[in-house]
């Protein structure tokens, strides 16, 4: 679906309370800087919690960081084989009391840049980056 485009993937979870947001709207700020540039980049998290992220969920989440942000999610197998193919870390992390379901995400934080041919070309640490080093490093590439 998004051969011939530019993608920033970024794996993180809706219920995530800082890093998540934070990278997304990273991500989304430096593209803005960017003008006409970045309107060539699509910025696409994938979930690492399909268990609460379902499809409607993750419109919603997405949809508060702009209209051109792509959610995605799919089984607990198609995650781990996404996961795997860009080598990120997540794992659940159950609270020591309270609910089953008040469990956060362990994951890592890194933006990969994804060329329109489908090949890694760079990656973010995505809580150690601002919207302006991103933007300009993006400017050099694009």
């Amino acid at each position: 679906d998004f051969r011939g485009k530019w993608l920033l993937i970024y794996f993180g979870f809706t219920y995530c309370p800082d890093v998540c947001p934070t990278s997304l709207t990273t991500m989304v700020d430096a593209l803005d800087m960017l003008g006409e540039a970045g309107g060539k980049v699509v910025p696409v998290l994938i979930s690492v919690d399909p268990e609460r992220d379902t499809p409607a969920v993750l419109a919603d989440y997405v949809a508060a960081f702009g209209p051109r942000v792509v959610g995605l999610t799919g089984t607990p197998q198609q995650i781990a084989a996404a996961a795997k193919a860009y080598r990120v870390y997540y794992a659940k992390a159950k609270p020591k009391d309270g609910a089953a379901d008040a469990y956060l995400m362990d994951h890592s934080s890194i933006v990969y840049l994804v060329d329109p041919e489908g090949k890694f070309r760079q990656h973010f640490s995505g809580h150690q980056i601002n919207a302006d080093e991103m933007a300009r490093r993006l400017r050099d590439i694009l």
